[in-house]
């Protein structure tokens, strides 16, 4: 029984080794960090981890990895529990949050000039997101906007409104931004110590999986 284990447990590691190669790319143990750089990169990838562990309708947390792939130093894999083909206002808010992760943990643990350009590609996706709640789906809170459509097809270039709707639409853009990035903060300053906790191990294991990541969550009996 413990050699069909052993045997099932290698096949599903080459199957996600694949997977992660395919959709971030291969292993690249050869590139050199320095221990800051790695310590940010753990403290970066569990922030998106928590943030998310604790947002309601955010998938769980599958693999956690300073292991650097493609272009990316670390990753924080989460897969949902079943197929989704909408979302509802929450869990895109919940996505943001989860997006924000990254950069909170590492401003609040090593402080607003150590904040790093690792967080980009998080940014951008936060801010497409947010866009697309105010232009496209009609999520705007302001009566203003109304249920109207201002883009399509993910297009914000075309601006077929006038200024003042423009200016309406931005200032929505960016309170749905700056209340994920507080709900986010709120969520890590809660559990700094898991945080660090998560972090440390992860410099130690270099990858954590989903089992070892709810091991840390021990269920009420």
């Amino acid at each position: 029984l413990s050699v069909k284990n052993k045997q099932k447990n290698i096949t599903q590691n080459n199957l996600e080794n694949s997977v992660e190669k395919v959709a971030i790319g291969p292993e690249r143990r050869s590139r050199k960090f320095t221990e800051k750089e790695r310590e940010l990169t753990a403290i970066h990838e569990v922030g998106h981890a928590l943030a998310g562990h604790f947002c309601a309708t955010h998938d769980a947390v599958h693999k956690i990895s300073i292991v650097s792939r493609g272009q990316a130093l670390g990753l924080t894999w989460f897969l949902p529990e079943e197929d989704v083909y909408s979302k509802n206002k929450q869990k895109l808010i919940d996505e943001m949050i989860t997006l924000q992760g990254g950069r909170v943990a590492e401003r609040l643990i090593f402080g607003e000039k150590s904040l790093t350009t690792g967080a980009s590609n998080d940014l951008e996706r936060i801010s497409q997101i947010a866009r697309s709640m105010v232009q496209r789906f009609g999520m705007a809170e302001n009566p203003k906007l109304g249920s109207v459509v201002f883009a399509t097809n993910n297009s914000f270039e075309n601006k077929p409104y006038s200024e003042e709707i423009g200016k309406i639409i931005d200032e929505e853009v960016c309170k749905f931004i700056t209340q994920a990035e507080k709900d986010c903060t709120k969520i890590l300053n809660k559990n700094m110590s898991l945080l660090k906790k998560i972090a440390k191990d992860l410099l130690k294991k270099e990858n954590i999986s989903r089992e070892e990541f709810e091991s840390y969550f021990p269920k009420e009996k």
